[in-house]
């Protein structure tokens, strides 16, 4: 599920499904339950599940509180469709370079 669209370079949709993704590994690693979260936010258990499996988004100022909790920026939760289409270049990058990689031993080997 994405929100509003991507224009150009400086707007684009917060992808709400790897934004629960990444916001459940942070707090994975922080040691976090969705009850000790939500008292620190005053919410509910089910608000927090829905953020983490990427139902709903945090309102402005949850995100702002989840920030200061994590200990990172705004930006560092939320995950764009730039985000995404950077992060699948990468791994188009890779893949390619990982598929010469034989070809350039080879080559090494041959000099």
């Amino acid at each position: 599920m994405k929100i509003a669209a991507c224009r150009d370079w400086s707007w684009c949709d917060i992808d709400v499904e790897a934004t629960g993704a990444k916001l459940d590994r942070m707090l994975v690693a922080r040691g976090l339950r969705d009850r000790e979260l939500g008292e620190m936010l005053h919410l509910s258990v089910q608000s927090i599940n829905k953020w983490r499996h990427g139902r709903s988004l945090p309102d402005i100022a949850n995100l702002y509180n989840l920030s200061r909790i994590m200990g990172v920026h705004l930006e560092d939760i939320l995950v764009t469709t730039i985000d995404l289409q950077l992060a699948q270049s990468r791994e188009a990058e890779a893949d390619s370079a990982s598929f010469f990689l034989p070809f350039f031993r080879f080559l090494k080997v041959q000099l």
